[in-house]
């Protein structure tokens, strides 16, 4: 059985993760996988019960989350969390002018080219009224980006992990000793495998708190609104609010 601990600075419950902590993901799983006794993983939150043997989690004093999960690969993953502060104001009139401000640093008041996208998320909660009338679209708004840049990055992983593991078994195949060629794509596929499960289980886990967090804010959210939020894609992510 593979065990690893991860420390990583996200916003759990709101799903964001910017590229560069996802990159970070990627980075420390493949570090690690070259020590001698541990195939690194980043712990999720949420994942599908297929996947989840057992879950454990705990808060701890610095006010951050860790979770310990085991998979079906038969690894065991912790990843200790801790939420990016301004979340802790969501919902509040607060983070709506913060997400506001930040929307129009993009759009009317921005300085290079404007992601036309940002209105067409605008346009969608246009015809939410529950959105329209809880002084809260623009959290909506943010949240949404949060939610689809996340999805797009992790597919990009995705594609990443599938890709350098055929490479690697290519090289693989090539070794003359049978029993050396064998361990190592025993190895390759081991890693790939736990790879694959942990950012399947980010997707989930994004949509799931994406879901959750408007349902927060509007009080329900039908399900063709949330399908037309997520065919819009970003150009670029939102970015964190500036909230102290």
């Amino acid at each position: 059985m593979f065990v690893c601990v991860l420390i990583f600075f996200a916003c759990r419950r709101f799903t964001f993760e910017s590229p560069r902590r996802l990159d970070g993901i990627e980075s420390a799983i493949q570090t690690e996988s070259r020590s001698t006794n541990a195939v690194a993983l980043s712990r999720i939150a949420k994942v599908d019960s297929e996947l989840v043997g057992s879950v454990e989690s705990n808060l701890l004093e610095v006010n951050g989350i860790t979770n310990t999960y085991s998979f079906s690969s038969n690894h065991v993953v912790t990843r200790i969390v801790f939420p990016n502060p301004e979340f802790e104001i969501f919902g509040t009139p607060k983070f709506e002018s913060l997400a506001k401000a930040q929307f129009e640093s993009l759009t009317i008041n921005s300085k290079y080219m404007v992601d036309t996208n940002l209105y067409e998320l605008k346009e969608v909660f246009n015809d939410f009224p529950a959105a329209m009338n809880s002084q809260l679209l623009y959290s909506g708004i943010y949240q949404t980006a949060i939610t689809t840049c996340t999805l797009r990055e992790v597919r990009q992983l995705i594609f990443n992990t599938r890709y350098q593991a055929t490479r690697d078994l290519e090289e693989a195949n090539a070794i003359a000793d049978q029993a050396e060629k064998e361990s190592k794509i025993q190895r390759i596929k081991a890693l790939s495998d736990a790879q694959l499960e942990l950012y399947k289980s980010i997707q989930q886990e994004t949509l799931e708190d994406g879901r959750q967090n408007l349902i927060k804010l509007y009080g329900e959210l039908p399900k063709s609104i949330f399908q037309r939020l997520l065919g819009i894609e970003l150009r670029n992510a939102m970015g964190r609010l500036p909230y102290p």
